[in-house]
């Protein structure tokens, strides 16, 4: 069967333009369908280029991450003519101390997440926020 027969809601056999949406079916325009179908139509096609829009966001901030660690570690790998005893260095290696010596520490919630390091609630906390952000 073919996608365009399936969609009986839009007449794609009357002369009228298409709208391409990317990953989706073409939306005929002008919508005759009634004032019911059409909102329908408006709502569908909204949420799809909506959550097209937060896949590209969530993409842009992993592979900004990634982009900033990798510069980071070529930074700090530089081989061993680079000297490490700039400030810039001294920071990132009094920062990553800190930060394992305080997220790798059991949590105080014990009572709530059981035995789970600070890393994991952290993770947790990050994931639940970016859910909350963008539902």
């Amino acid at each position: 069967m073919d996608l365009e027969k399936r969609q009986h809601i839009q007449d794609h056999d009357a002369d009228n333009e298409y709208i391409h949406y990317w990953g989706y079916a073409n939306r005929v325009v002008p919508c005759t369908s009634g004032a019911g179908s059409c909102a329908y139509l408006d709502a569908v096609y909204w949420m799809h280029e909506v959550s097209m829009l937060y896949t590209f966001i969530m993409w842009g901030v992993l592979l900004g991450i990634f982009a900033v660690w990798v510069i980071i570690r070529g930074w700090r790998m530089g081989g061993p003519s680079q000297s490490m005893n700039t400030g810039f260095d001294k920071t990132l290696d009094r920062m990553s101390h800190a930060a394992r010596r305080w997220l790798l520490a059991e949590s105080p919630l014990r009572w709530v997440f059981g035995r789970t390091s600070r890393l994991q609630v952290a993770i947790l906390a990050v994931l639940s926020a970016y859910l909350t952000i963008f539902s």
